[in-house]
């Protein structure tokens, strides 16, 4: 049973023994790995490192500006927060010159369009004054030939009338025209 005893202690060490050069080696093979990758991972932290540094002095920066320009704001508001009254009458002065030069930017508008559509106004009233009485005299020129045109024809038919027949079957249209225009005349009279 010693014998067992001894044997099986025996193989134990040897795969204790066994083992634990697989483990060393394993450990080994572990470290080399780690030693080969950590200068690496050292290096991008570094980089990483950094570029956050210059993004947080880039941040300071304008944390910085920010802060100048916030004081130089309560500086002004805390001078404006004491002279209300005094704020409050240049708004208004502001105002009111806005307003004047609006208010007289319109009234010239208003003189410009007004001065323009008088001159529209007479340019066309020329026009249609020219235009008036050309059209009159030619309108006259057409009604003094219309009226030598049937007075001609009418002296043409009362020579006829005569020359036919004695009896007074004519009648001239210029004596009706003349005999309408005397009645209207004296029925417009009162």
């Amino acid at each position: 049973m010693y014998r067992r005893l001894m044997t099986a202690t025996v193989v134990l060490g040897l795969s204790l023994a066994t083992s634990g050069c697989q483990q060393q080696r394993q450990m080994q093979a572990d470290l080399m790995n780690l030693q080969q990758s950590v200068p690496k991972q050292f290096q991008l932290l570094k980089q990483q490192n950094e570029f956050l540094n210059r993004k947080v002095n880039t941040l300071n920066e304008k944390v910085e500006e920010l802060t100048k320009a916030n004081s130089t704001l309560s500086e002004e508001l805390a001078t404006y927060a004491n002279r209300p009254d005094e704020v409050k009458i240049e708004i208004i002065k502001e105002v009111n010159t806005r307003f004047a030069a609006i208010a007289k930017a319109q009234s010239e508008f208003e003189a410009n369009v007004t001065q323009t559509l008088d001159s529209r106004n007479a340019e066309i009233t020329e026009k249609l004054d020219t235009e008036f009485a050309d059209m009159n005299k030619v309108l006259d020129h057409h009604t003094a030939f219309v009226k030598f045109v049937a007075s001609q024809q009418d002296s043409i038919n009362r020579v006829f009338a005569n020359r036919m027949d004695s009896r007074p079957w004519y009648e001239s249209i210029i004596g009706k025209w003349d005999d309408r225009e005397r009645a209207e005349a004296t029925s417009d009279t009162p």
